[in-house]
């Protein structure tokens, strides 16, 4: 175990779900010639050793300068949004839903003593215009 009670990250496998998988950065990813158009294979292969020692050399230079800021930063600003999910939206959810709830239920048998008896009568009027079933002898009485 690394500091505080959590596991020691993974140092092979640094992103297992996979969040970052959208970013290409490898020479071939960034950098492709087209069939016809080709450089010199030295030149191509300078260019790729330049590419991958300047990408690695400013992305640790920059992990190194500002790589923990951006976790303690991090760290704290998630802190937060959680502490006030906790503790403030989640119960002020819940007291809004206990102090509407008479609303609700008045609301619920208005409509259903309004609109309840409008679409069954709908209902009935659309139920002739449903697709008998081939066997369905009181259909074929009424067709004759």
């Amino acid at each position: 175990m690394g500091c505080c009670d959590y596991p020691d990250p993974d140092l092979e496998d640094r992103d297992p779900h996979k969040t970052s998988s959208h970013i290409k950065v490898i020479f071939n990813d960034v950098i492709g010639e087209p069939k016809g158009n080709h450089s010199l294979e030295c030149v191509w292969d300078s260019a790729s050793c330049c590419y991958e020692f300047c990408f690695t050399l400013v992305y640790s230079v920059m992990t190194l300068c500002c790589g923990m800021c951006i976790a303690l930063e991090l760290g704290c600003e998630f802190g937060n949004i959680i502490f006030w999910h906790v503790w403030c939206c989640t119960p002020g959810i819940k007291s809004l839903f206990f102090q509407t709830y008479p609303c609700k239920c008045l609301y619920s048998h208005i409509v259903r003593c309004l609109a309840d008896p409008w679409c069954e009568a709908c209902s009935y009027c659309c139920g002739a215009f449903e697709e008998p079933d081939k066997d369905d002898t009181h259909f074929k009485t009424r067709l004759y």
